[in-house]
């Protein structure tokens, strides 16, 4: 199970070097979010405080929620409001300047893959990329892998729906540090309309 989730920060932690070459470029201009669309990833909203969490709000929590490896700049986050039927365990987050900049999410693999494609594609849009492989295991069985990329304004999405393991895929995502301060505006706007009482 360590080396599993050495594996899993480690894979985090490289995403943004590793993700297809369509993923958004850095840019110092300022961004802005389509028709207020945040950038959610694993129930996670990317750009968010991690203090928002108070199960990861110091860097000492270790119960089951929240867990904190390599000097506190990666945490492990409960699902919210409902563990997803498509999770295997709660997703991983790396934070800079106490923001989260990346989510991952380690799903059910082949058994989910199709349901769960379906479910981003409504949350995400028309994939950038997408590759479809036949992959044979050691009996003999032939399934279909999907390997999906999401090039955003905010940033990217990757969906690889199983890889070495057919019980396991990942859902990640990182986020352009330029659309940071747009997320935050859209996140005090939402607080405000939500705490100001109805007529």
């Amino acid at each position: 199970m360590k080396m599993k989730t050495i594996a899993c920060v480690a894979m985090l932690l490289c995403a943004p070097l590793l993700a297809h070459s369509g993923q958004v470029a850095p840019t110092s201009k300022p961004i802005v979010l389509k028709d207020g669309e945040l950038p959610i990833v694993a129930n996670v909203v990317l750009g968010r405080d991690l203090a928002f969490y108070p199960e990861c709000n110091a860097p000492e929590a270790t119960n089951k929620n929240c867990s904190f490896m390599a000097q506190g700049d990666t945490a492990s986050i409960s699902y919210r409001p409902d563990f997803p039927k498509w999770a295997k365990e709660a997703s991983l987050v790396t934070t800079k300047n106490g923001k989260i900049i990346s989510a991952m999410a380690v799903t059910k693999g082949v058994t989910v893959q199709d349901d769960l494609y379906q479910m981003l594609v409504v949350r995400y849009g028309k994939p950038t990329h997408v590759k479809r492989t036949a992959v044979q295991n050691r009996m003999g069985a032939t399934f279909q892998k999907i390997d999906v990329l999401w090039a955003k304004s905010w940033g990217s999405v990757t969906f690889e729906s199983f890889g070495d393991n057919l019980d396991e895929g990942s859902i990640i995502g990182s986020i352009n540090e330029a659309a940071i301060p747009a997320v935050t505006a859209a996140l005090a706007n939402i607080d405000a309309a939500s705490a100001t009482p109805s007529k």
